[in-house]
């Protein structure tokens, strides 16, 4: 008996002391969390650990804010992950999973953190970023400021690509290449909501002028542009090697974001 009750008090003072990486600042709609098939509703207030899978249902929103400040927004029908956190500065402080659907996040200083999607790992450092995930072949990405080095690898082809700011790509089993973010790919934020990152009404219009008449120009709705490149028009598909030779430091920094969670290569699913 005396063992029982020394079991349990151990217990309890693990669960004060144990210390959520994140918590949720806004909700909007069905969001649940999932860890190991145990769902529960989040909401204003609600904390998230590692593992914890952040689930969105149609036309919900969630904000959430990780401990060391850096603040993701999650759009609808969204499937994203936590996989590990870290409070010290030298490590990677965030690594995640957006299995589905979009974010749109935002690091603070030159925090190291990754995300993994089903086709690329990206490494960031100091970011504002979106990603989007239509499918489980391809991804968006959008860089708003920072530096972001990212690895994809398949049968057919192996790429990588150093991001910088006003940079946008798709991401597919084929390679990685210029494309426009596209306008169902963003996270609409709802104004004066906590943790909502903000964007300027000047930065939305162009947003979604640029995105419009580059869907026009392609005749489709940015997910297009499936036709053969030449390696002049495409980024990527270049060596580790000669990609650290001509980075900057910030860029380097960031490739070595990505060695070190060893997450650089990823396997992926030829079409052919």
């Amino acid at each position: 008996m005396k063992k029982l009750i020394l079991i349990c008090l151990i217990l309890g003072i693990n669960s004060v002391f144990a210390k959520s990486v994140a918590t949720v600042l806004f909700t909007s709609k069905k969001v649940v969390a999932n860890r190991n098939g145990i769902e529960r509703t989040l909401s204003r207030g609600s904390s998230l650990d590692v593992g914890d899978a952040v689930i969105t249902g149609k036309g919900a929103l969630a904000n959430i804010k990780y401990n060391n400040g850096t603040l993701v927004n999650i759009g609808e029908n969204s499937n994203y992950k936590i996989l590990a956190y870290s409070s010290k500065p030298s490590d990677i402080q965030v690594a995640a999973e957006l299995d589905t659907g979009k974010i749109k996040f935002k690091t603070t200083g030159k925090s190291k953190e990754t995300l993994k999607t089903p086709v690329i790992a990206l490494a960031i450092l100091g970011t504002e970023c979106s990603a989007y995930v239509p499918a489980s072949d391809k991804t968006y990405v959008e860089l708003k400021s920072g530096t972001i080095s990212g690895t994809i690898s398949g049968n057919q082809a192996v790429g990588s690509v150093l991001m910088n700011a006003g940079d946008s790509i798709l991401a597919t089993n084929e390679g990685i290449r210029h494309a426009p973010f596209p306008q169902g790919g963003r996270v609409e934020t709802v104004t004066g909501a906590e943790g909502s990152i903000a964007e300027t009404t000047e930065e939305r219009t162009e947003a979604r002028s640029i995105s419009e008449q580059e869907e026009v120009e392609s005749g489709t709705d940015g997910t297009s542009a499936e036709t053969p490149e030449t390696a002049a028009e495409a980024i990527g598909l270049i060596d580790n090697t000669q990609t650290v030779a001509e980075a900057s430091s910030s860029e380097a920094e960031a490739i070595a974001v990505i060695e070190t969670a060893e997450v650089s290569i990823l396997s992926c699913t030829s079409p052919f």
